[in-house]
């Protein structure tokens, strides 16, 4: 205490007496390091504290910088994400040319700012971006190799959080290699590396990497608290994944006393561990005592707050980390469900709804704070929150009917759904509302052409592991970082639009049941989503609002996988084992009610599991589609939503696509085959074309540049191309346009992040394509498909494949649904009738579903509407043509009149 005590004293001298003194500053810098050498982060952080007020007064801005961001990643290693961030925003803002042109200071700010952005949880691909050019940068410098192991180790960290485990696990085994045996160092590497372990489910191998950290640890002269609790908290969850409960709860109990007796009573460490001896108790429900520790958890997270009755939540305010509140707080509400269904106290259950609320609003707030990008980082903690919800709930309604509670499954339903569509809806919203300057809108708006522009050169040479390779990752992390700038200046500058682009409120049970009421056919929103080993259901119609939860004994992934493989072996379904479970599982407990209120059409919003085969081959008697008339949603919220409806003009001029692809070879890293033609393709669009007015493009004219020249004005699109979807990287998936020009590789590649960045005004896209409705299921975000993109490009409605689409049968089957639509028919109803139609003149095998029923209908599913405009010529033509017709009358009648 007394060494500490001259700590404070030594910097407080330090800034007032020595203001001006540089080589003070860099005495403090260099004590500072050591002391991180040593482990001790706070000591050090206090110090290039001190260092940077003495170089900023000196007007030292390069050794400012510098102690900055010595800082920052000291605040890293003490969790104080949050706050080094914000430090971070401003760092950048103020100091990004000074930075650009210094190496060093590249390597060590970049460095700090990324290991932040990836410990925050939530903007791993932010930080991701920093700690490569960092590590760029660094290897241009000589005498670096401590700077280069400190990045490498974060490197390593950010590829655990985005569950590259193989990788993180070589690179931390380098460095393990290359540490000279600096026993700190090698203990924290064997303890990542059994976190590594513990994410492939190895756990054998991750206990025995616990075992030799806690070894080192143990035999280093100095014991390590800090270290040791941090270990032993890991290896906690070893026995609460083996379901070794009690041994969990002691473990986690002893490093609770380790880490408390080593830090302050607000630090993150606290946090998790009273935490996580509060979930080992929920898993034994001894609810009680988990509530003691879940509010120890509370008090070490917030400031200010004392309180250790835990029906007194905090406000979020003076909290610590926003991230680790929202995980608490769901905890606590699980302590507060289990406990209340033992012994239903009314104060209990007041608590609990308060207490994921407050665990909502939390989410919220941070969802504001983050890009794009970002979004589904966080969706993918969010869910699990979500979905204990909806499980705590469900579980209180059925053993006590209490009606009011159906909205609030409802409310959360509805918050698991979210996704970066529905953000997208809603930053189109907050456009419109014109509270951001042209001028601002018009920079963003530039930026993103600027980076979508460098991805694309980025995908084109992603083998080229040369310079013009780093140059470009280079301007894309500029480019990147010159619109987060901007994006923080409109959420200060702007608050009410920074606002409305993240104020996603669930529609109302209410809401949604007056709509219902509103149609003209009979219709039920039904929503299944899976989270575990249970299927969790809600159907709404407009006079019933049912919600169920059901354990699975099969992994549906797998029944899923099952049917999708029997679809394209094309073997019988209608009696197969996958297909009886998937219909038990999904309708079996809601069939009664859709019969007896004789439901016509059903809008469907799934989990990313359940949306790679359509529910319209499911099969009980007779399939799916031949009782129900189907469309998909991403949530009942959007389905019901008149605002964003709104946001659509009335257009039908119809752009048809059908390129050549004799000159193109695909990507060799994806596949190494030459196209194949689609000769059907063309005859496709053109024998749409003779239903709908507008154009077509074929061979060589069905360029990626005339689609972007034509696409903003067209009402309907339709695509008949190639698609190749790379499950991997799903931003690398691209449909196939005609080649233009071999020299600058114009190669046609229409990506989908180049979709997303496109300004659409389309009713309809139609992806007459291969797997266009097929990708990689992302976590929090659902499946990256190529239709994803094009509603994020504000489409509100696409027509997409979910395999192989046929040559054959696909121009058939579109002919007959944009016919149906041209009658002014509902767009799932169009759908429907086409697969019927088609069925009616099919023999042989071309009547197996592989044929017909891979495509479905995502979004708006209200019929075509035809351009207002258009009657502005109509009119007054046909009153043209009625005033020809009375004269030409007129005429002929005093020509044949009778004579007198």
């Amino acid at each position: 205490m007394k060494a500490l005590h001259f700590l404070f004293f030594f910097c407080t001298c330090a800034c007032v007496y020595s203001q001006y003194n540089v080589s003070e500053g860099v005495t403090l810098m260099e004590e500072g390091q050591r002391m991180e050498e040593e482990g001790n982060y706070n000591s050090a952080e206090l110090l290039f504290d001190s260092a940077a007020v003495i170089f900023n007064n000196a007007e030292e801005y390069n050794l400012y910088v510098e102690a900055v961001s010595f800082r920052l990643d000291m605040m890293a290693q003490s969790q104080k994400y949050n706050e080094a961030i914000s430090i971070s925003e401003k760092l950048i803002l103020e100091y990004s040319s000074l930075i650009s042109g210094d190496k060093r200071l590249i390597a060590i700010s970049h460095n700090a700012i990324g290991l932040n952005y990836v410990g925050s949880q939530a903007s791993i691909s932010k930080g991701v971006s920093y700690l490569n050019q960092a590590m760029a940068a660094a290897r241009l410098l000589s005498n670096s190799e401590r700077l280069k192991r400190k990045i490498a180790f974060n490197i390593a960290g950010a590829f655990y959080y985005q569950a590259h485990y193989d990788s993180a696990i070589r690179l931390f085994q380098e460095i393990i290699e290359s540490s000279n045996k600096n026993k700190l160092l090698e203990s924290k590497c064997l303890l990542a590396i059994g976190n590594c372990y513990w994410g492939l489910g190895r756990l054998n191998k991750a206990s025995f990497h616990y075992d030799e950290s806690l070894l080192l640890l143990h035999s280093m002269k100095e014991v390590d608290s800090l270290a040791i609790g941090k270990t032993l908290h890991s290896k906690g969850y070893i026995f609460m994944d083996s379901n070794k409960l009690e041994d969990a709860l002691n473990t986690f109990k002893s490093a609770a006393n380790y880490l408390s007796s080593s830090l302050p009573q607000i630090h993150p460490h606290a946090v998790w561990i009273y935490g996580d001896v509060g979930r080992a108790y929920n898993a034994l429900e001894q609810y009680d005592s988990a509530l003691i520790y879940l509010q120890k958890a509370l008090k070490a997270n917030v400031y200010d707050f004392e309180k250790m009755d835990y029906h007194e939540n905090p406000k979020l305010t003076n909290v610590n980390d926003v991230f680790q509140q929202f995980m608490i707080l769901k905890l606590k509400g699980e302590a507060l469900s289990g406990k209340y269904l033992k012994v239903p106290l009314e104060k209990d259950l007041q608590t609990l709804y308060n207490t994921y609320d407050l665990a909502d609003q939390q989410v919220d707030e941070i969802r504001m704070g983050l890009s794009s990008s970002d979004q589904s980082n966080l969706g993918y903690y969010s869910e699990e929150l979500y979905f204990k919800a909806i499980r705590d709930y469900i579980r209180i309604y059925e053993k006590y009917g209490d009606p009011a509670i159906l909205e609030k499954i409802h409310f959360f339903f509805e918050k698991q759904s979210i996704t970066r569509v529905q953000l997208r809806f809603l930053e189109v919203i907050a456009k419109s509302s014109n509270i951001l300057p042209e001028e601002i809108a018009n920079k963003e708006a530039l930026l993103i052409s600027k980076l979508e522009r460098v991805k694309t050169k980025i995908l084109k040479q992603k083998s080229d592991k040369g310079d013009s390779l780093q140059i470009l990752e280079t301007t894309r992390f500029e480019l990147e970082q010159s619109l987060d700038s901007l994006l923080i200046r409109i959420k200060n500058k702007y608050p009410k639009y920074h606002q409305t682009k993240y104020n996603f409120k669930p529609v109302s049970l209410k809401t949604i049941q007056e709509k219902l009421k509103n149609l003209t056919q009979k219709t039920g929103v039904v929503s299944s989503y899976t989270s575990g080993e249970t299927l969790y259901t809600s159907l709404i119609t407009k006079d019933t609002a049912v919600f169920l939860s059901q354990k699975t004994d099969e992994r549906l992934e797998e029944v899923v996988s099952e049917f999708r493989k029997e679809i394209l072996e094309q073997k019988p379904i209608e009696n197969s084992k996958s297909n009886d479970l998937l219909y038990d599982y999904l309708f079996g407990r809601i069939s009664l009610i859709l019969d007896t209120q004789k439901i016509e059409t059903l809008v469907i919003a799934r989990s990313p599991s359940l949306q790679l085969f359509p529910f319209e081959l499911l099969h009980e008697n007779k399939f799916l589609f031949e009782k129900f008339n189907i469309s998909y949603h991403y949530s009942s919220t959007i389905f019901a939503d008149e605002e964003i409806k709104g946001l659509k003009t009335a257009n039908s001029d119809y752009l048809g696509l059908a390129p050549d692809f004799s000159s193109i070879t695909t990507d060799t890293l994806l596949y190494n085959e030459q196209y194949g033609n689609l000769p059907g393709a063309k005859i496709e669009i053109e024998s749409i074309s003779s239903i709908l007015r507008g154009q077509v493009l074929t061979d060589q004219l069905a360029t990626e540049e005339e689609f972007r020249k034509h696409s903003s004005d067209a009402g309907i699109i339709h695509l008949a191309t190639h698609a190749v979807i790379d499950e991997l990287s799903p931003e690398a998936s691209f449909l196939q346009m005609s080649k233009t020009d071999t020299v600058q590789k114009k190669d046609g590649k229409l990506h989908f992040f180049e979709i997303y960045n496109l300004n659409l005004n389309a009713q309809l896209v139609t992806l007459s394509a291969c797997n266009t409705g097929f990708g990689k299921i992302q976590k929090g975000e659902g499946v990256m498909s190529l239709s994803r993109a094009f509603a994020y490009a504000g489409v509100p409605a696409t027509v997409v494949s979910l395999w192989p689409a046929s040559d054959k049968s696909t121009p058939e089957l579109m002919k007959h649904f944009y016919q149906n639509l041209k009658d002014g028919q509902a767009k799932d109803v169009a759908l429907n009738n086409a697969r019927k139609q088609y069925l009616a003149t099919a023999k042989g095998k071309a009547r197996h579903p592989f044929y017909w029923g891979g495509f479905v209908l995502i979004g708006d599913n209200s019929p075509i509407e035809e351009d207002a405009n258009l009657l502005v010529w109509v009119i007054p033509g046909v009153l043209v043509i009625v005033m020809i017709l009375t004269v030409y009358r007129r005429k002929r009648k005093s020509k044949v009149a009778p004579e007198v």
